[in-house]
């Protein structure tokens, strides 16, 4: 996958992949806890909103852990791939 990134945000070029995920997953737990911490101000639809985000922002911290993982399966996936 090549990513475009349009923000204002640019990560440096000499970050590796290892330290750029491992930042990712600092960010994604930042934003986790903004989001639950709003969840308990609110009622209702905001309140089920902001629990939305949370557990949008665990899968995404679930995929960054796998990819930190040294056996992560990326290999094993490629060879259920041309398995199935």
């Amino acid at each position: 996958m090549n990513a475009t990134f349009t923000g204002p945000f640019r990560p440096n070029a000499t970050l590796d992949s290892p330290h750029a995920l491992a930042h990712a997953d600092a960010l994604l737990h930042c934003a986790a806890a903004v989001a639950y911490e709003s969840a308990d101000q609110h009622t209702g639809q905001a309140r089920h909103l902001a629990l939305t985000v949370v557990h949008l922002v665990d899968l995404a911290r679930a995929m960054v852990v796998h990819s930190l993982e040294p056996t992560s399966g990326h290999d094993q996936g490629k060879a259920d791939e041309a398995g199935g």
